[in-house]
């Protein structure tokens, strides 16, 4: 979808670029912790549902092509908890709640879950389907497991141990969603790929 595309970009710019200072930003009158949300959302892609509207390439729209292009924003976004749990980025941090709510846009906006549901519908043979199904599924709730572990303990921001705990579990919803694209026949497969590639180079 256009939103998968625009989230990928804006993913891809702010893992590159060096955020200001929190201290710049809050000393122009927004205070700290309201700085440190708004810095965080935008690098985690919150922002990007309320983004301008960029023109649409009607292959976005093919479930398979969905589906490879959320695998990449999950892992931009375990790359980049990574950087933060293991202190390899120190210019914010998160909360809880900045996590749970970057999960339910991600999960809405892209709607993933009938994006599997279509592409079992269209390209999975039947014998393969309750396998697909359970992929489908495991890639789903295991994502939905991110905001929880930020709620252990309740602390106002997120441990280098969540961070890293998080960031597994992006690891660990792609490996569903390549277990689910290996069930697609490979024609199928290999279109969305060159289709994704194509997108990502549009974007570039």
């Amino acid at each position: 979808t256009a939103w998968v595309r625009r989230q990928i970009s804006q993913h891809r710019s702010s893992a590159a670029a060096v955020p200001p200072p929190l201290s710049t930003m809050a000393t122009s009158g927004v205070p700290r912790r309201i700085a440190a949300a708004r810095m965080a959302a935008a690098v985690l892609g919150v922002a990007a549902a309320a983004g301008p509207a960029t023109a649409k390439d009607p292959r976005e729209d093919k479930p398979v092509v969905v589906i490879l292009r959320c695998s990449e924003v999950t892992y931009i976004q375990e790359q980049l908890l990574r950087d933060l749990g293991t202190g390899a980025r120190k210019d914010f941090r998160l909360a809880p709640a900045q996590m749970a709510l970057s999960i339910k846009i991600f999960l809405g906006n892209s709607k993933l879950a009938e994006q599997f549901a279509m592409a079992i519908e269209q390209h999975v043979a039947p014998a393969d389907r309750p396998k697909a199904k359970a992929f489908a599924n495991q890639a789903i709730r295991t994502l939905q497991e991110i905001p929880r572990v930020g709620f252990k303990g309740q602390e106002p921001f997120l441990t280098s141990e969540q961070l890293l705990e998080m960031a597994d579990l992006y690891n660990s919803s792609r490996r569903y969603m390549r277990q689910f694209c290996d069930l697609l026949p490979q024609d199928v497969l290999s279109e969305a790929k060159a289709i994704n590639q194509a997108l990502n180079a549009q974007s570039m």
